[in-house]
């Protein structure tokens, strides 16, 4: 699958390796990358520039407008050459933006949709499509994926058909009837995706209060599945853009309308502890916070995330206490830490903070000239990282004297 796609990508990671700075840029049927662009702008791509005619990017523009007149925007008017370029550049890529290399993988699955839909495998190219939307929403993927649905509906018998009108009008004499409202959703989430490319999402509530008001009376199954997809899809969205707080209040919905979910439950503790972790709290302001949380959501205490954390504040306070002498507070702390391990299924990830515990006791009691104290604890250490080459040397060392 090599092309200048996998061409443009290595050479980006080689520019990352040697600390280069450069920008990724998407030019109608091309990539290409600037090296250094504010000194020495080289400018590196697999096509020479000469051999791609204006004549050629201009066939392709026009194909791409008529695309979208197919899919995305059927009331398209008809547009002259300036027109279609600004057309283009709104539904494509602009060749001035920079890519991120996220955007850049993006691309990457676009083009192997590309590739599929020209074998004629439209399914494999809709999930490259959506391969593609988890990492960034663009609307030339959605153009694409209109394309390869129009050619899957063509190739199989179609059980409904009509306009979004014609088909809420049919729903409402056929109540009952199962593929109308999965045909409406349908026509739902390409309206509620289209506007998830530009910059206001929250545009989409008024088109699913449309998309309800409409709707038979009673279709409580169908009311939960078109909210459940609006809010995974806005979700999906901040996460995109790193909008962590945006983000936990989907989840929060997600997960108040739906508490026996566990998938929805996932999500959610994966955005608070994202949230949590980027607030920085240290010591009791972080472990009061950790609580508050778990007692707010309560399933966040059987997810691994939580019991690392809780762990590793354990691990840090023991340590912090046996480094001020305060003994028996330590091992209060310590017996804490003694009884979470009977829970929690201890890892390579985890034995770090086994190691802080159990190490800060054995130094405390090798300050105090109780080794054999002291090696107690280092074998408590051991028994979760028993090849740990400091902490068998330190054993070594202890039992010395």
């Amino acid at each position: 699958a090599y092309s200048d796609v996998t061409a443009t990508a290595i050479t980006a990671l080689a520019l990352e390796e040697f600390n280069l700075y450069y920008t990724l840029h998407v030019d109608h049927f091309t990539t290409y990358l600037v090296v250094e662009p504010h000194r020495k702008n080289i400018w590196l791509s697999w096509y020479p520039e000469e051999k791609i005619k204006e004549d050629t990017r201009e066939a392709y523009r026009k194909s791409y407008v008529d695309l979208l007149r197919l899919t995305t925007q059927p009331n398209l008017p008809t547009q002259d050459a300036a027109e279609r370029k600004y057309t283009f550049k709104l539904n494509h890529y602009d060749p001035v933006d920079k890519l991120s290399l996220g955007q850049y993988s993006a691309y990457l699955r676009y083009r192997y949709a590309q590739s599929a839909y020209a074998g004629g495998d439209y399914d494999r190219a809709i999930v490259h499509l959506e391969s593609a939307l988890q990492r960034e929403n663009r609307r030339a993927f959605l153009v694409l994926r209109g394309a390869a649905e129009l050619q899957r509906t063509a190739a199989r018998p179609n059980l409904v058909s009509g306009s979004l009108d014609e088909l809420f009008d049919q729903w409402t004499e056929e109540p009952t009837n199962r593929y109308l409202p999965r045909a409406i959703l349908q026509y739902f989430d390409e309206q509620q995706r289209l506007l998830l490319t530009g910059n206001r999402p929250e545009t989409t509530r008024q088109l699913l209060a449309d998309y309800l008001d409409r709707a038979p009376a009673g279709q409580v199954a169908w009311t939960n599945q078109i909210m459940q997809l609006q809010n995974l899809r806005l979700l999906d969205l901040y996460v995109q853009r790193d909008q962590v707080d945006l983000a936990r209040e989907q989840a929060e919905e997600l997960h108040l309308g739906f508490p026996d979910s566990t998938a929805y439950t996932e999500l959610l503790a994966d955005v608070v502890f994202t949230q949590l972790r980027r607030r920085h709290l240290r010591g009791e302001a972080f472990r009061t916070e950790l609580n508050r949380l778990a007692e707010q959501y309560p399933a966040l205490r059987t997810k691994p995330a939580f019991r690392e954390l809780q762990l590793r504040e354990q691990a840090l306070l023991i340590r912090d206490l046996f480094a001020e002498d305060r003994l028996p507070e330590a091992l209060a702390a310590l017996t804490v830490f003694d009884e979470m391990l009977l829970d929690i299924p201890i890892d390579q990830d985890l034995n770090l903070w086994t190691m802080t515990a159990y190490h800060a006791a054995a130094d405390f009691y090798f300050r105090q000239d109780d080794f054999t104290a002291s090696l107690r604890y280092l074998d408590k250490a051991l028994v979760y990282s028993p090849k740990d080459d400091y902490l068998l040397h330190r054993r070594e060392v202890v039992g010395r004297y």
